[in-house]
């Protein structure tokens, strides 16, 4: 399988989460409630990943990866959101890529 068709299989998997979220979005959007969509894609910088994919690591810049503390601050941006401009759907992905090493791996 390559790159893309493993991009195609992972979005299809992907897709129903986002269409149910799109409609919970809508409807607890009437009643006040704030909802989104995030896709952290790409690896995080955590011992997980440093043990079990030390060559991605070892090849990329210290900020290639995505860091926790970033990502945190991403969700609470959303979170302060004024609801008269709130999003949806949000991708976290790292300044490099593709990351074929990383997306191999996972299929």
């Amino acid at each position: 399988m390559t790159i893309p068709d493993a991009a195609l299989v992972v979005g299809a998997g992907e897709s129903p989460g986002a269409a149910l979220a799109q409609s919970a979005a809508c409807e607890f959007g009437r009643r006040g409630s704030h909802l989104a969509h995030v896709v952290v894609d790409g690896p995080i910088k955590t011992p997980f990943v440093r043990e079990r994919f030390p060559e991605l690591v070892a090849s990329r810049p210290a900020d290639a990866l995505l860091d926790p503390e970033d990502i945190a601050h991403t969700y609470w941006a959303i979170h302060r959101h004024n609801r008269s401009a709130w999003t949806f759907e949000g991708d976290l992905r790292p300044w490099v890529e593709p990351l074929p090493t990383f997306q191999e791996a996972r299929c």
